[in-house]
């Protein structure tokens, strides 16, 4: 072997060393900090949630839902995701958990509700739909790279999404920097302007009537009834000027035609109407929130299965009479 052909093989084996070792420390980085609890396996005091759930909320609630299911589950976006599973709980006795995702589709919807499924405990569903999501021109589903990640221990150990999330955890840990905010840039009063403007444009510029949705949902509906599980959907309130854009989107009649599909499947609950509630600005941190009293109010009723006395409750039942799907 002459002496380059040496220094050439060395230099090989050089490299391959630091890969080796640089491969094996981010898996194990990955590993032991476990930034969405996957594994589970070390108990470091991390305060993980903070920033993880931040992150990605999707990448954090699967894996929690995975580790300890609950036979009553809350699916839906943002809007759901506000209402308290304790709420639930004590109405009925049993676990629930919220599987509500900030900006979910309704595909995202859609496909938790399988996943929930196959965790072989359900038996209440409750799902927030709403204008939004029951569109079908917003076919993207957010939550299925957390779930392709998380299904693929190689992926999340070597993910750099992942890696990301450790460094922070850990950063934060020891140098007490703050997770991710969500708190949007701009005053209270921009921000509602914004929310009137931007996304009525972006989900019902497109607007298409929710064919496949609904061929989804009815899916959804067979399987609960064949398994004996109470499948209820919920429009969560929102503001009268946001629900105005419905109209200003002519789009009112074809969500209305939904609503009435969704009727042949399971009761339905709307709040999504002008009210004294909806119409009541100082009700809510923006058109599509409502306050944390509002939801309670939205969750006891929705929880108890029927209208609460004037004053507290405020939907409007629908689709009383479940029929075949």
């Amino acid at each position: 072997m002459t002496e380059s052909s040496q220094v050439h093989w060395k230099a090989g084996v050089v490299n391959a060393v630091i890969l080796g070792l640089l491969i094996s420390g981010v898996f194990g980085f990955n590993y032991v900090v476990d930034p969405f609890d996957v594994n589970r396996s070390f108990s470091l005091g991390l305060e993980k949630r903070d920033v993880s759930y931040n992150l990605s909320n999707y990448a954090w609630k699967y894996p929690e839902y995975l580790h300890d299911p609950q036979p009553s589950v809350i699916l839906g976006d943002s809007r759901a995701r506000r209402l308290p599973a304790e709420t639930f709980e004590s109405v009925h006795g049993e676990g629930t958990y919220n599987f509500a995702f900030g900006g979910a589709t309704g595909g995202d919807v859609i496909e938790t509700f399988w996943f929930a499924l196959e965790q072989g405990v359900l038996k209440r569903v409750y799902m927030g739909l709403g204008a939004l999501l029951l569109n079908d021109s917003i076919a993207v589903e957010r939550g299925r790279r957390d779930r392709e990640l998380l299904a693929s221990p190689l992926q999340y150990y070597f993910s750099p999404f992942v890696t990301g999330a450790s460094a922070r955890v850990v950063l934060g840990h020891t140098l007490g920097m703050e997770g991710p905010d969500e708190t949007p840039p701009m005053s209270p009063e921009a921000f509602w302007e914004y929310q009137l403007t931007v996304p009525p444009r972006q989900y019902y510029g497109a607007y298409l009537y929710p064919t496949k949705l609904l061929e989804r949902l009815k899916e959804v509906a067979a399987v609960c009834a064949e398994r004996d599980i109470e499948l209820v959907f919920f429009m969560p309130p929102t503001h009268v000027e946001l629900q105005a854009k419905r109209m200003e989107y002519e789009i009112e009649a074809d969500y209305q035609r939904a609503l009435r599909e969704l009727e042949l499947l399971a009761p339905v609950y709307d709040w999504d109407y002008p009210n004294a509630v909806t119409q009541d600005a100082t009700l809510f941190a923006d058109p599509f929130h409502p306050t944390d009293s509002v939801a309670e109010r939205v969750a006891q009723e929705l929880a108890s299965g029927s209208v609460l006395p004037a004053g507290l409750g405020f939907a409007r039942k629908r689709g009383q009479e479940r029929r075949a799907p």
